[in-house]
């Protein structure tokens, strides 16, 4: 069947029920398809990645995001109202009679979905920038066990008591032992603090594993840990207190 505005281009143009009913069928598909992203689900990334990705679940056609520069009160009332309209335009329908009826609430539904149209096109939320700050905070979360770690490794490295293999297996059995409440956790520190030392693989995480000794940000963490000394846990396993164990 040709498209509407083929048909329907010219004044003289008959009316066909069976285009009618095709142009319902894309309206009720789009308007019922649709969902008005909430703000919390933009923060969350729950529909799209910040690279614009949409999920598998979802396409970017049905999904309105969220905009903090608009109104989403609106979004909503329009889309309730374009949704009540659309039940009863759907029985005029299949009545197949052309009543001034059917041209009001056909008008109402066409009107909203204009409005929620237009904000579906937009493909990029306004919270973007803040979502990747967050992230991005997220990824940096561990420079304090980085610094902790370079200097554990060089500490008892420069000792002379420690092979650099055997620097790094003793402090990833610290930090098991911890996780395992075999070690108590040293004060102002929390087993969260120790535990992001680990990937899920539990095995360092990849940052630390990739540190070179010697590379630029290896030194450049060794020195920030020195002046961060007291904030950092110690470097000695002897100051870390072993539980006792449950009889």
């Amino acid at each position: 069947m040709p498209h509407y505005r083929d048909v329907y281009g010219c004044e003289d143009a008959e009316f066909d029920w069976d285009q009618l009913e095709d142009l319902f069928c894309d309206l009720r598909r789009e308007v019922k398809g649709w969902i008005i992203e909430r703000e919390e689900d933009a923060k969350s990334e729950k529909y799209f990645k910040l690279d614009g990705a949409d999920s598998d679940k979802y396409g970017n056609n049905f999904i309105i995001r969220y905009r903090a520069s608009e109104d989403r009160s609106m979004l909503l009332g329009f889309h309730e109202m374009a949704l009540e309209h659309l039940a009863v335009l759907e029985r005029l329908i299949e009545q197949e009679e052309l009543t001034p009826n059917l041209l009001y609430h056909w008008g109402i539904v066409s009107a909203c979905h204009g409005y929620l149209l237009n904000s579906s096109l937009a493909l990029s939320s306004d919270l973007t920038d803040d979502v990747r700050r967050k992230n991005a905070g997220k990824t940096q979360s561990i420079d304090a066990q980085l610094k902790w770690y370079v200097h554990w490794r060089h500490f008892h490295i420069e000792k002379g008591k420690m092979t650099p293999n055997a620097a790094i297996a003793s402090f990833k059995g610290l930090i098991n032992d911890i996780l395992k409440d075999k070690v108590e956790v040293p004060d102002g520190f929390s087993k969260e603090w120790f535990g992001r030392c680990l990937g899920r693989s539990g095995e360092l995480t990849s940052t630390m594993r990739s540190l070179k000794v010697g590379s630029p940000r290896y030194l450049l963490l060794l020195s920030s840990a020195r002046q961060e000394e007291p904030r950092i846990p110690r470097l000695s396993p002897r100051a870390f207190k072993k539980k006792d164990a449950t009889p």
